[in-house]
């Protein structure tokens, strides 16, 4: 003899018992659908957006159980308040802030007479602050994800300037070397990947680009281990010019954009610049022009020795 069932007259074990509820008749086939459609609406409901309820469950889990070390990149940025600066607020030849807004023809007053080897500076911003810290992360933690991202955000906002400044030109993108010894040691070319958001970032915005290895450089003290009046003899002489065959594929209609990570005294980048055009020279060509771009400018010249 069968046990007696706790079903409530559905035919199903339930517990605890709970009284039968008596429903009306529905069609199968309606229900299949309802049920399809309430799934997908609660699906799209957890998931969707960045309020979805899985997205912040994954959220909380990064930050309070797996000790998330940093969020994304431009979590970070907006949380910080930080915004790139407009193109029209930093001397276009020497990359320092226009505090006053004053412009001395194609530079202002601190860079006036001089002739840097480059025709114009892109920034990001100042070194300073949260930009600085992202900076220092990748430069000494070997953070190749993060120099993408930044390399990127970096691309897409130089793209504009190029667009305006040199209508036509597909772009060289050229990274400040770095000696084999100190590769080794650091274990990552933080320019190269830098260099490769960069690439992504103005690819993204309807530019071409492309990387080339033009400069090589012999190993010596690092620039953050001299003083900032020894940087120019310290760098000039161990960046060179490295193939020649590099320099012959440089079209009149590329522009060469030399890319770094930090702006200090300009040392770095004027013997990359220069070694540049030195090469590019010796092959006989006259591209679209020599620019740089970099993700930060200090506005003192000290500012990455004590920093960093």
């Amino acid at each position: 003899m069968d046990a007696p069932r706790a079903t409530g007259g559905t035919g199903r074990f339930t517990w605890p018992p709970r009284a039968a509820v008596s429903e009306p008749a529905r069609d199968p086939a309606d229900g299949a659908r309802a049920s399809v459609v309430l799934s997908g609406a609660a699906l799209r409901e957890a998931v969707g957006g960045e309020g979805g309820r899985l997205r912040q469950v994954w959220r909380a889990i990064e930050t309070d159980w797996l000790d998330l070390a940093a969020p994304p990149l431009g979590s970070r940025l907006a949380a910080a308040g930080w915004a790139a600066d407009g193109h029209d607020s930093y001397c276009p030849r020497c990359g320092l802030g226009l505090f006053d807004g004053r412009r001395i023809g194609e530079g202002c007053d601190r860079c006036e007479g001089r002739r840097p080897a480059w025709e114009r500076v892109v920034r990001l911003g100042e070194y300073r602050g949260e930009l600085a810290r992202i900076v220092r992360e990748i430069k000494f933690s070997r953070w190749r994800a993060l120099g993408f991202e930044l390399g990127r955000l970096m691309g897409a906002h130089a793209a504009p300037v190029v667009a305006a400044h040199a209508p036509g030109a597909s772009v060289v993108l050229a990274p400040v070397p770095m000696s084999r010894w100190r590769l080794m040691a650091r274990g990552m070319d933080h320019a190269m990947a830098i260099c490769r958001g960069v690439r992504a970032g103005m690819r993204g915005a309807g530019l071409e680009a492309r990387i080339a290895r033009l400069l090589g450089r012999r190993h010596g003290p690092s620039q953050l281990a001299v003083l900032p009046s020894e940087r120019a003899g310290n760098v000039g002489r161990r960046i060179y010019p490295r193939r020649a065959a590099a320099f012959c594929a440089v079209s009149d209609r590329e522009l060469v954009v030399v890319v770094d990570d930090v702006m200090t005294t300009g040392a770095t980048m004027q013997a990359s610049c220069r070694a540049v055009r030195e090469g590019l020279k010796v092959a006989g060509r006259n591209p679209a022009g020599v620019w740089a771009l970099v993700a930060a400018r200090t506005e003192r010249a000290d500012g990455d020795r004590f920093d960093a």
